[in-house]
């Protein structure tokens, strides 16, 4: 029989070669060095070959267990090739995930297969979902909370439930374990960052202009605080969706959260830093270049300079969006809905969400420049304000 050492020690061949374990199980050996099991048995005396999974993904140990799984089936004269291709976990959820996967974006999709493939078919992908019970299940997700990954732990048992739910849907099981670990997902600790108030705003501008850091990380902060749209959207940021002349920034589908198009009104302070940053004369590409040529700026280059400056645990970039919807709907000037459209909070409606891209937007134009006219105020005025005195403050060399 096989053991781990052996297993470990075994290196690709010139060509595939079989190590017997017992019981008909074998580890298939390919010259690139990839290590599969297999089980060799015989239904209705036709000789056929079962896909256990891979190795190490698949221990020795476990690769048993699914041997004897597989003869218990043959015993109840169930063939466990084709049950596995009908029955087993793995198969009904990748059926769940290929009619799920049209509405969801390609990059979300491979997270949820991934995740998946990884954390739970190798312990309950041949299981008859039927049969699965929540110990089993849980067993699972405290692999992954041994991991430290609580995040993780709590998608998967969301996405192992909505499996759970199309089997029901489907005939194939007749109740959801899932719904039995409610609550079991242990908790992670999380430091909350407060959002700046509205009389921390001077300090924090003129810190930002002072920053001794590169000169796109503090325009890139300056004009997140006067947009507040989400991170990506605003590091991604390419000169092609602005139009100066009509004052606006336009994000496409594809480059937001909601997958819908999304219009940014520019307040006169805004045209104004966009004109100073360097890459304006260019023209074209990313506004805050990356130090990879041809790469915009990393997810954590603003939130680092926040670190360098004091506000480590004061304030977070997300956190702008927060400051603006706070001063906003405490003004009393604009009605909820125009704040909640500019931040592209929208409903889940896809037909609405289809023609709401310019929904507001004469309200939304008045309103981004009252932002920044209260930017500029609460820094003494337009020539000290946001954008006032900037070359003065940013050091060029």
């Amino acid at each position: 029989m096989l053991n781990t050492t052996f297993i470990e020690s075994l290196e690709g061949l010139e060509r595939p070669k079989k190590y017997f374990d017992g019981q008909g199980m074998y580890l298939y050996l390919q010259p690139s060095g990839a290590k599969y099991w297999r089980l060799k048995y015989r239904y209705e005396g036709r000789e056929k070959t079962y896909s256990i999974g891979t190795y190490p993904r698949i221990s020795l140990e476990h690769a048993r267990q699914k041997t004897d799984e597989a003869k218990q089936q043959l015993i109840q004269g169930i063939d466990p090739s084709e049950f596995k291709q009908n029955q087993g976990f793995e198969n009904v959820a990748r059926e769940w995930w290929e009619n799920e996967r049209d509405g969801w974006k390609h990059s979300h999709a491979h997270i949820v297969i991934d995740s998946l493939e990884k954390d739970v078919f190798p312990y309950l992908g041949t299981r008859n979902i039927s049969a699965i019970r929540p110990p089993e299940l849980l067993t699972v997700i405290r692999r992954i909370e041994k991991r430290e990954a609580y995040r993780v732990a709590e998608k998967v048992l969301q996405r192992v439930r909505s499996v759970f739910r199309y089997a029901i849907q489907t005939g194939r099981a007749n109740h959801n374990p899932a719904t039995e670990l409610q609550g079991v997902i242990k908790t992670q600790k999380v430091q909350h960052r407060r959002a700046l108030e509205s009389s921390e705003l001077p300090l924090f501008i003129q810190t930002v202009k002072n920053y001794a850091g590169l000169p796109s990380t503090r325009y890139a902060i300056l004009l997140m605080l006067l947009t507040f749209v989400r991170t990506d959207e605003l590091r991604k940021a390419t000169w092609d969706e602005f139009d100066l002349e009509k004052a606006t920034w336009r994000l496409s589908a594809e480059r937001t959260k909601k997958e819908t198009v999304h219009i940014i009104p520019l307040s006169q302070q805004a045209i104004e830093l966009l004109k100073e940053i360097p890459s304006y004369k260019q023209g074209s590409g990313y506004l805050f270049e990356g130090r990879n040529k041809g790469k915009p700026i990393s997810s954590k280059t603003m939130i680092h300079a926040l670190y360098r400056m004091g506000y480590k645990t004061k304030a977070t970039i997300h956190g702008f969006r927060s400051v603006a919807s706070t001063i906003l709907n405490e003004s009393g000037e604009f009605s909820v809905d125009v704040i909640e459209r500019q931040l592209a909070h929208v409903e889940g409606n896809a037909v609405r969400r289809a023609y709401n891209h310019a929904q507001y937007l004469p309200e939304r134009t008045n309103m981004m420049q009252w932002w920044g006219d209260y930017l500029d105020e609460v820094q003494g005025g337009k020539s000290e304000g946001i954008v006032g005195k900037l070359k003065g403050f940013f050091y060029r060399g």
